[in-house]
Protein backbone atom coordinates (compact mmCIF):
# COMPACT_ATOMS: atom_id res chain seq x y z
CA UNK A 1 0.00 0.00 0.00
CA UNK A 2 3.02 2.47 0.45
CA UNK A 3 4.18 2.15 -2.96
CA UNK A 4 0.45 2.88 -4.59
CA UNK A 5 0.62 5.42 -1.92
CA UNK A 6 3.46 7.60 -3.25
CA UNK A 7 2.93 6.28 -6.62
CA UNK A 8 -0.12 8.59 -6.23
CA UNK A 9 1.25 11.66 -4.25
CA UNK A 10 3.70 11.73 -7.36
CA UNK A 11 0.88 11.54 -9.92
CA UNK A 12 -0.82 14.68 -7.68
CA UNK A 13 2.34 16.42 -7.69
CA UNK A 14 3.18 15.86 -11.36
CA UNK A 15 -0.29 15.64 -13.75
CA UNK A 16 -0.08 19.34 -14.11
CA UNK A 17 3.46 19.15 -16.01
CA UNK A 18 1.80 18.10 -18.83
CA UNK A 19 -0.27 21.40 -18.91
CA UNK A 20 -0.39 24.17 -21.40
CA UNK A 21 0.02 22.60 -24.84
CA UNK A 22 2.35 19.85 -23.70
CA UNK A 23 0.10 17.34 -23.44
CA UNK A 24 -1.53 18.08 -26.84
CA UNK A 25 1.24 15.54 -28.33
CA UNK A 26 -0.63 12.48 -26.65
CA UNK A 27 -3.80 13.28 -28.30
CA UNK A 28 -7.35 13.38 -28.10
CA UNK A 29 -7.17 10.51 -25.25
CA UNK A 30 -5.39 12.69 -23.09
CA UNK A 31 -7.71 15.45 -23.35
CA UNK A 32 -9.98 13.24 -21.85
CA UNK A 33 -8.12 11.88 -19.00
CA UNK A 34 -6.62 14.78 -17.86
CA UNK A 35 -9.06 17.83 -18.93
CA UNK A 36 -12.33 18.97 -17.73
CA UNK A 37 -14.34 18.83 -20.98
CA UNK A 38 -17.88 19.41 -21.79
CA UNK A 39 -20.11 18.00 -25.18
CA UNK A 40 -22.55 19.70 -26.60
CA UNK A 41 -25.09 16.91 -26.88
CA UNK A 42 -27.77 18.91 -28.82
CA UNK A 43 -28.85 22.29 -29.52
CA UNK A 44 -28.83 23.84 -25.25
CA UNK A 45 -27.75 21.05 -23.62
CA UNK A 46 -24.53 20.55 -22.77
CA UNK A 47 -22.84 17.79 -20.59
CA UNK A 48 -19.69 18.25 -18.61
CA UNK A 49 -17.04 16.08 -17.24
CA UNK A 50 -15.49 18.30 -14.48
CA UNK A 51 -13.53 15.84 -12.66
CA UNK A 52 -10.67 14.37 -14.90
CA UNK A 53 -9.54 11.08 -14.23
CA UNK A 54 -6.00 11.01 -14.00
CA UNK A 55 -5.35 13.72 -10.79
CA UNK A 56 -8.71 11.94 -8.86
CA UNK A 57 -7.16 8.61 -9.90
CA UNK A 58 -3.88 9.88 -8.14
CA UNK A 59 -6.02 11.08 -5.00
CA UNK A 60 -7.61 7.58 -4.55
CA UNK A 61 -4.07 5.66 -4.36
CA UNK A 62 -2.99 8.13 -2.31
CA UNK A 63 -5.68 7.76 0.02
CA UNK A 64 -5.44 4.06 0.33
CA UNK A 65 -1.50 4.17 0.52
CA UNK A 66 -2.56 6.06 3.97
CA UNK A 67 -4.90 3.04 4.77
CA UNK A 68 -2.41 1.96 6.69
CA UNK A 69 -1.58 4.52 9.37
CA UNK A 70 -5.01 3.15 10.71
CA UNK A 71 -2.74 0.81 12.12
CA UNK A 72 -1.09 2.45 13.64
CA UNK A 73 -0.85 3.88 17.73
CA UNK A 74 -3.20 6.78 18.04
CA UNK A 75 -0.33 8.75 19.27
CA UNK A 76 1.87 7.95 16.34
CA UNK A 77 -0.86 8.50 13.92
CA UNK A 78 -1.80 12.19 15.14
CA UNK A 79 1.45 13.25 15.20
CA UNK A 80 2.69 11.66 11.85
CA UNK A 81 -0.68 13.54 10.32
CA UNK A 82 -0.36 16.86 11.64
CA UNK A 83 3.29 17.31 10.49
CA UNK A 84 2.10 15.77 7.34
CA UNK A 85 -0.99 18.20 7.03
CA UNK A 86 1.62 21.33 8.31
CA UNK A 87 4.13 20.46 5.63
CA UNK A 88 1.71 20.01 2.93
CA UNK A 89 0.21 23.15 3.56
CA UNK A 90 4.19 24.87 3.75
CA UNK A 91 4.73 23.34 0.30
CA UNK A 92 1.40 24.79 -1.20
CA UNK A 93 1.87 28.13 -0.26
Amino acid sequence: SRWVGWAGLAIIAGHNALDGGRGEALGTVWQYLHAIQFWRVSEGHTVASLYPLVPWVGVMMAGYGLGELWTWPTEKRQQWLWRGGLGSLGLFV
